[in-house]
C-alpha cells in the first residue's frame, strides 16, 4: 500500500510524522508533497458569493396593461408587485407552480392558471385598495375549468364566463363562486371583454 500526504507548512509535516510513527507505517510506502506552493485563484465572476435562492424559479407571469401591476412567480409563491411603489402588494403560496396569469383590461381582476396534475384556475380581485384572493374556481364533476372543449372566456360585469362547445359556466368575480352552469347546445356568447387569447398564450397551442 502506498500513502500520500499533502502538507501545508511544518505543522502538517510534524502531524504526518506522528501519524506514521503511531501506526507503524513503513517510510518507503510514504509520499509527501507540498500544497503551500500550489497557486489558487478565484474566478473573476465568482467572487465567493452564495447563489441566490430560487433565482432559476423566478418568472414574470404577466403585467397589467397600464404597467402598474406585475405578477411574479418565485417557486410556488406568487407576488403581485406594485411597480409604481416598487413594493409587493400581495403574496400567496400555492401547492403547485403557476403556469401563467391574466389581467383584465382594467387591471382589477387577475386570474392565475396552473397546468399539469394539479391544474386549476385561481381568482384575485382588487378591492378596497388591495389585492384579495377569492379562491380557486370550482370545476364540475369530471371536467376542469380549462378543457379542450373551451371556446371562449369573457368578463362581463362581475361575471367570468366560460363558454364550451355545449355548456356555459359563470363565476362571480366578487366571490369566485360558480353561479351558473348550464348545458347549451351549440353554446355561443360574445358580450363582454374577451380574455380568450390572453389565456391561450399560457397554453401556446390551444387549450390542452
Amino acid at each position: 500500500m502506498q500513502w500520500f500526504f499533502g502538507c501545508y507548512g511544518t505543522g502538517d509535516l510534524e502531524r504526518v510524522q506522528t501519524f506514521i510513527n503511531t501506526f507503524g507505517i513503513n517510510k518507503d510506502q510514504v509520499m509527501i508533497f507540498r500544497t503551500d506552493t500550489i497557486p489558487v485563484t478565484l474566478l473573476a465572476d465568482n467572487k465567493g458569493e452564495k447563489p441566490k435562492a430560487n433565482v432559476k424559479h423566478r418568472k414574470v407571469l404577466a403585467s397589467s396593461e397600464d404597467g402598474k401591476w406585475q405578477v411574479v412567480r418565485e417557486g410556488r409563491k406568487v407576488n403581485i408587485i406594485d411597480r409604481t411603489a416598487n413594493s409587493c402588494s400581495c403574496s400567496r403560496m400555492f401547492l403547485t407552480y403557476m403556469s401563467g396569469a391574466v389581467f383584465d383590461c382594467s387591471g382589477m381582476v387577475l386570474v392565475l392558471v396552473a397546468r399539469g396534475l394539479r391544474a386549476g384556475v385561481f381568482l384575485f380581485r382588487f378591492a378596497n385598495g388591495e389585492w384579495q384572493y377569492r379562491g380557486e374556481l370550482e370545476p364540475i364533476p369530471h371536467q376542469g375549468v380549462i378543457t379542450k372543449r373551451l371556446q371562449k372566456i369573457l368578463l362581463r360585469g362581475n361575471r367570468l364566463v366560460f363558454v364550451y362547445n355545449s355548456r356555459i359556466r359563470k363565476y362571480d368575480v366578487e366571490t369566485g363562486k360558480l353561479v351558473y352552469n348550464k348545458a347549451v347546445r351549440h353554446a355561443f356568447e360574445t358580450e363582454g371583454e374577451d380574455l380568450t387569447q390572453k389565456f391561450k398564450r399560457i397554453y401556446r397551442t390551444g387549450f390542452y
